[in-house]
């Protein structure tokens, strides 16, 4: 389930932001170690390096939006376009 426009904007712009990124950073690592274990086979491995490739997406633009605040609005217009794009696809 994606959040909404007015989701975003709020939870990329609170304050709280740069704790979640810690917190996602963490379920990555957990997920980075359970694949380079090596116990994990088939759909399972797919599914954690799929999550890690989501974590690394939302981490990124976490990234870019706590380092420059000035540019919220134009960061989120354009995941917003490039999300809709793809949904209209």
């Amino acid at each position: 389930m994606e959040l909404s426009e007015i989701e975003l904007r709020a939870w990329l712009s609170n304050v709280t932001t740069l704790k979640v990124l810690k917190i996602l950073k963490s379920h990555r690592e957990t997920f980075n170690k359970s694949i380079i274990s090596g116990d994990l086979s088939g759909d399972d491995l797919y599914r954690s390096i799929g999550r890690c490739r989501a974590y690394d997406d939302i981490i990124e633009l976490i990234e870019e939006t706590a380092t420059s605040q000035g540019d919220l609005e134009l960061i989120l217009e354009n995941y917003i376009e490039i999300r809709n794009n793809e949904h209209r696809k």
